[in-house]
Parts: C-alpha cells; sequence; structure tokens
C-alpha cells in the first residue's frame, strides 16, 4: 500500500512545530514586555497593551527573529546546513520589518493628522462625515521606530536560539555528519 512507503522524518515534522512555538513565544514575551513596562510607568495593571501595536520592542521583528533563529539553528544541526526555507525566510522577515518600521509608521503619523483635523472640525461637520469623536479615534501608534525593530530582532534571536536548543538537547539530537 501507499501508505507503508510513505516516511516521515519526525525531526523535520517535529522541528516546524518548534519553529511555530518560537513565534508564538516571540510575540508573547514581546507584548508581556510591554505589559509589564507599561504597568510600571503608568502605575496600572497595562493589560491592553498585550494587544497594541507599536512601542518596544516590536513584536512582529520579534516573532520573525525568533522563527527565523530557530528555523537556522534546526536545519544546521539536522542537515548540516541552511536551506532554501532559510532564504525564504529571510526574505519574508525583511518584508515584515521594513512594514512595521516603514509602511505602519507613515500610517500612524497620517492617523495622528486626522485625528487631529476632525477634533478641530465643528461639530456639524463631524456629524456630516458620520464622525464621533468618542469612538472614532484612529489609532496613531501602529509602527515602529528602528531602535525598537533592533530590540524586537534581539528578544527574537534570543528566543528562537534558546527554544531550538532546548529541543536539540531535549530530543537529543545529533549533529549533522555528512
Amino acid at each position: 500500500m501507499i501508505l507503508e512507503t510513505i516516511k516521515i522524518d519526525w525531526s523535520i515534522s517535529a522541528s516546524a512545530f518548534i519553529i511555530m512555538i518560537a513565534g508564538f513565544l516571540g510575540m508573547f514575551i514581546a507584548q508581556l514586555y510591554k505589559v509589564i513596562v507599561h504597568s510600571i510607568t503608568e502605575k496600572r495593571f497595562a493589560i491592553d497593551y498585550l494587544m497594541n501595536n507599536g512601542g518596544m520592542p516590536s513584536s512582529h521583528t520579534s516573532t520573525m527573529g525568533a522563527m527565523l533563529t530557530s528555523l537556522g539553528v534546526l536545519q544546521f544541526r539536522i542537515q548540516g546546513g541552511i536551506g532554501y526555507e532559510f532564504a525564504i525566510g529571510v526574505v519574508f522577515s525583511f518584508i515584515v520589518i521594513f512594514d512595521a518600521m516603514g509602511v505602519r509608521w507613515e500610517a500612524g503619523k497620517h492617523a495622528k493628522l486626522l485625528n487631529e483635523i476632525m477634533e478641530n472640525e465643528s461639530k456639524s461637520m463631524q456629524r456630516k462625515v458620520g464622525f464621533n469623536p468618542e469612538t472614532d479615534i484612529l489609532k496613531e501608534k501602529l509602527g515602529h521606530k528602528p531602535m525598537e525593530v533592533l530590540v524586537g530582532g534581539i528578544f527574537g534571536c534570543v528566543i528562537g536560539t534558546s527554544i531550538a536548543w532546548i529541543y536539540i538537547l531535549c530530543a537529543n539530537i545529533p549533529p549533522f555528519v555528512g
């Protein structure tokens, strides 16, 4: 039968799961850092920062850094080098980072300007365009400054490397011998 001839390399399948876990941890730890820092600085439990965009560190960059780093470490350990998946990951990481620093940063600046314009408009003009100043305020903090991206990248690399090596050591994955 066909099913009997299919062989699965479980180290690669498990590695994919580990890479996904690294990405989620990269995102969660970066967002949790924002909650902790803002809880201290604002003297309140700032749980809303768990789901907010922008700020220090970039969770987008942390996520991509964790996934890419864990992928590279695991590929190197299992296959003896990095493969095309790593190359694809690098390209997608740059797209995400560019978007976080460029496009979303500019969108935040536009949101701030639009909020100021609508705040200064008369009540009749606000009603005319269907703007409610209590509920229709645009989010202004959308993107990241270069330092926020850099710190997110460092978070991601540390998290991805740690998760990959924990898996390698716990699963007793031997080094590639080719």
